[in-house]
């Protein structure tokens, strides 16, 4: 995850296994969490055929904010339009995606959080964010930070009736349910 938030690398391909669809989109909306510029390969279309699934890759492109591209990798089926919108994207000419919203108690928290970050990536304060509401990181925490997350986690836990981390992984797993 450190390197994805480097920015080192100029996109990420996340190939997912279009048979299984739903189960594969709570990790793409991870990386959208996390600003990578991204393509997403549906492989295994084949398979989805099969099985007489069939997919909106335009729909999904556009929920998501990047490409979507059909592949069969083991037949080559898609694959010189992979590297079209891989290129495309790298390019700047096509969009690499966009953070999908989160639960509402969940959005106000990360806006209480967000300018009292040390970056200057709006995407990666975002994401150390979520990280730190998740207590899933420690970085850049004083003891001021400290009982602001405390007190946002009391608010979201108050209002949901959950713990927090649990409040964000059910609005991902809803994103994908939704996207699938």
């Amino acid at each position: 995850r450190d390197y994805l938030l480097s920015h080192d690398a100029d996109l990420v391909v996340n190939v997912v296994d279009a048979a299984n669809l739903e189960r594969n989109l709570y990790f793409t909306v991870q990386l959208l969490e996390m600003g990578v510029p991204l393509v997403l390969a549906l492989n295994m279309m084949d398979v989805a055929r099969k099985r007489g699934i069939r997919i909106d890759t335009a729909a999904l492109s556009e929920k998501l904010g990047c490409p979507v591209v059909p592949v069969v990798a083991t037949s080559g089926e898609g694959l010189s339009e992979l590297q079209a919108r891989m290129l495309s994207v790298a390019d700047g000419i096509d969009s690499g995606g966009f953070p999908l919203a989160l639960d509402e108690s969940i959005e106000q928290a990360l806006l209480e959080i967000e300018p009292l970050l040390q970056s200057d990536d709006p995407a990666n304060r975002r994401w150390l964010a979520l990280k730190l509401l998740e207590e899933d990181s420690d970085e850049g925490q004083t003891g001021e930070m400290t009982a602001l997350l405390g007190e946002l986690r009391h608010r979201i836990a108050d209002r949901d009736g959950q713990e927090t981390d649990l409040v964000i992984a059910d609005s991902r797993y809803s994103h994908a349910h939704a996207l699938a």
